[in-house]
C-alpha cells in the first residue's frame, strides 16, 4: 500500500476533511467485516440427524466425537485454517496501518494549510529584529543567526511530521508544536528590537569566535 502525497496536497481544506471521515469510516467497516469474518470460520457443531438442526457443542468435545482417522485430518484442516488465518491477520494489520495513515496524512496536510501562514509570520518575527537588536555585526550575522533559526524550525517540523503519520502524534499537535516552541522567542525577540535592546553585538561575536581558535590552536 503506497499513499502519493500529490494525491491530497491539492485537495483543499473541506476536501480533506471529508476524505478523512470517509477514511474512518471505510476502517471501523473493515473492521466490523474482519470481525464477522473470524468469527465464522471458528464455530464447533454437527448436524443432529433427527431434528436436522445444526446444534452447538463444546470445543473439549470435539476430537472425542471423532472416529481416529478423522481426527488426523482434522488437525490437518486446522493447521491449515490456522496459517491462512495468520497471513489474513498480517494482510488486514497491513491494510489497517495504511489506512489510518493515509487518514493521518489528510489530517496533518489539514492542518498544515493553517499552520504555514503561522509559521511563516514567526519566522519574519524572528529575523526582522535581529537587524536591530545585533549591533555592529552587518548584514552577515543576524543572516547566520535567521539560517540558524529556519534550519531548528525545519528540523522540528520535519520530525513532529514524522511522528504524526507514524501514529504518535495527534495531527494538529504535530503540525503546530514547531510554531508553538518558536513564537515566544518571535515575542521576545520582537519585544527586545521595540526597546531598542541590544541583544548580542558584532563585537561579542567576534570574543566567542576568538576564544574558539585560540583553544583549538
Amino acid at each position: 500500500y503506497k499513499t502519493r502525497r500529490k494525491d491530497y496536497m491539492m485537495m483543499n481544506t473541506q476536501q480533506l476533511k471529508e476524505t478523512a471521515d470517509t477514511l474512518a469510516l471505510q476502517i471501523i467497516e473493515r473492521q466490523e467485516n474482519f470481525t464477522k469474518n473470524l468469527k465464522g470460520k471458528y464455530k464447533f457443531d454437527y448436524i443432529d440427524v433427527a431434528s436436522g438442526n445444526s446444534v452447538a457443542i463444546a470445543k473439549e468435545n470435539v476430537m472425542s466425537n471423532l472416529l481416529s482417522g478423522m481426527r488426523i485430518r482434522a488437525s490437518q484442516n486446522a493447521i491449515r485454517l490456522a496459517r491462512s488465518n495468520l497471513d489474513y491477520l498480517k494482510q488486514m494489520d497491513r491494510e489497517m496501518n495504511w489506512r489510518k495513515e493515509t487518514r493521518m496524512r489528510h489530517f496533518l496536510e489539514y492542518y498544515k494549510k493553517f499552520a504555514l501562514g503561522a509559521s511563516v509570520l514567526i519566522m519574519f518575527f524572528i529575523g526582522a529584529p535581529l537587524g536591530s537588536i545585533i549591533r555592529k555585526g552587518g548584514i552577515g550575522l543576524p543572516l547566520v543567526i535567521s539560517t540558524v533559526a529556519f534550519l531548528i524550525f525545519h528540523i522540528l517540523n520535519t520530525t513532529f511530521e514524522k511522528m504524526g503519520r507514524e501514529l504518535l502524534l495527534d495531527p494538529a499537535l504535530a503540525i503546530w508544536l514547531p510554531s508553538l516552541i518558536l513564537a515566544p522567542i518571535a515575542l521576545w525577540l520582537t519585544k527586545s528590537a521595540s526597546s531598542d535592546t541590544a541583544l548580542v553585538s558584532g563585537e561579542w561575536f567576534s570574543k566567542i569566535l576568538a576564544r574558539i581558535n585560540s583553544k583549538k590552536s
